[in-house]
């Protein structure tokens, strides 16, 4: 006779595919397909993914994270204006000034666990709204088919902060 059988799913794909979540508004869900990490996705993973999304509003003075942090999310800056400071090898501090929309915190979703951390903090010098998407529920959602987006960003990203004659190295390149 046939015993029957049993099936485990892990808590975090539970909560993140299958309790039903409220649905997206749909505002949001049209937000994060004009951010080009996120627009390659298909409808129903931008639904999935846009029900984990967790709206965080900053308040002027406040710290998001800090470098050294653990890295569980990546965040779309969705309004307001937020500051990075990179401390550089000589102990001095780069500011660079991000402004909405802009995709931020990448390291969340690197496959090694041990570069997960945050590389600099992140503070808010005026009132600022950002989304956050915990990395465990993008995991669970989609796998790991943002890594090559995330990757191309955070190239970009660092190319970004060469100066070559007090220029962005990117500025002197062609688009190609």
């Amino acid at each position: 006779e046939d015993g029957g059988s049993a099936w485990c799913i892990p808590k975090r794909v539970f909560d993140a595919k299958i309790k039903v979540s409220p649905p997206p508004a749909k505002e949001l869900q049209e937000f994060m397909q004009s951010i080009p990490l996120l627009s390659k996705l298909n409808k129903g993973e931008l639904q999935q993914l846009a029900r984990a999304a967790k709206t965080v509003p900053l308040e002027a003075g406040k710290t998001l994270c800090t470098k050294g942090d653990k890295a569980n999310s990546f965040f779309v800056l969705r309004r307001g204006g937020l500051e990075t400071r990179v401390q550089g090898k000589d102990g001095s501090d780069s500011i660079i000034q991000m402004t909405a929309p802009m995709v931020f915190g990448e390291s969340a979703l690197y496959s090694d666990e041990a570069m997960r951390v945050r590389l600099a903090t992140i503070s808010c010098p005026q009132s600022a709204e950002v989304i956050a998407f915990p990395s465990a529920h993008v995991e669970a959602l989609l796998g790991f088919s943002l890594q090559s987006g995330v990757e191309n960003l955070m190239n970009q990203k660092l190319l970004d902060t060469v100066m070559v004659g007090g220029k962005q190295i990117t500025a002197t390149l062609s688009p190609d």
